[in-house]
């Protein structure tokens, strides 16, 4: 469709359509956080769907049914900084025809105003990992059908069991995501839950403390149009070690938290021997 004809002589032709180029300009730009500008158009109203499919990066539907996408449109002036982030539309009313009722009952206009929001990513495209942290209190529970602790340390006044707090703990959660994956490493997961106790001492931790608790991935979009991964990493951190039990003097023990395993010398949790854990974080996990 056409602009109205007193628009033509200043029209614009803006990814294939003809538009008025109404307004343009960098609205934020930020040294740290989100930097934003915005481009603003006038086009017929029939016009704007193909200009939509044409600004969101959608190309169609593939023979499996499939959703397929082109890359992304770009800020002119920084198309490597600012990427499509948004469009809104506006309908507006044009004499002589005003506006019209279409048979699906919606309201047709004369013109659509187009406004583009263009920003930058919330982090950068090879961004390889951002760590947070969180402590929390645990308490471990002690055996009940012995006594552990004792009056004054005489093990001729054992406390009863019904009064003996609990061990208290600080467990560490790290959580790793990564970003921009171009697919989901799904071996290197699976082997990683099959042997969940780390083996390389990440983050600081010793060896056998610190337990992958899960791995969860998120399909975005990228601002090429290609499809990536996020992929986020949560692994908690027992100061006393995942396969360890106290192990009380009253049975023989040094009242320490002490490793336990079946008859075969297999720990209830097996070790990452294979490294997988720390591919998961990559080479940059760490403090």
């Amino acid at each position: 469709m056409s602009l109205p004809a007193f628009m033509q002589p200043f029209s614009v032709t803006y990814l294939g359509i003809q538009v008025w180029d109404e307004a343009c300009g960098e609205t934020k730009i930020n040294r740290f956080g989100k930097s934003t500008a915005f481009r603003q158009v006038l086009m017929s109203w029939l016009d704007r769907v193909p200009f939509i499919n044409a600004v969101g990066a959608y190309a169609g539907i593939n023979v499996a049914f499939q959703p397929f996408y082109v890359p992304a449109i770009s800020y002119p002036d920084a198309p490597g900084f600012l990427g499509f982030d948004s469009l809104e539309t506006e309908g507006l009313a044009t004499l002589p025809t005003g506006t019209t009722i279409g048979p699906n009952g919606m309201v047709g206009y004369g013109l659509a105003r187009m406004r583009i929001t263009f920003a930058s990513p919330p982090y950068l495209e090879i961004d390889q990992g951002v760590l947070s942290i969180d402590f929390a209190i645990q308490d471990l529970e002690l055996p009940t059908n012995i006594n552990s602790y004792f009056f004054n340390g005489s093990s001729s006044t054992p406390v009863d069991s019904s009064q003996v707090p609990a061990q208290e703990a600080t467990f560490t959660s790290f959580t790793w995501t990564k970003f921009n994956l171009a697919s989901i490493p799904t071996s290197t997961i699976e082997a990683a839950c099959a042997t969940p106790i780390d083996n390389s001492g990440l983050f600081g931790t010793s060896v056998g403390n610190l337990r992958l608790m899960g791995v969860k991935t998120n399909r975005r979009m990228g601002q090429t149009g290609a499809e990536m991964w996020d992929q986020t990493v949560v692994l908690v951190n027992n100061p006393f070690g995942w396969n360890n039990v106290f192990f009380p003097h009253a049975l023989g023990g040094t009242d320490t938290f002490t490793p336990i395993s079946d008859h075969a010398g297999n720990p209830p949790f097996k070790l990452d021997t294979g490294g997988n854990i720390p591919a998961l974080c990559g080479p940059s996990a760490s403090f």
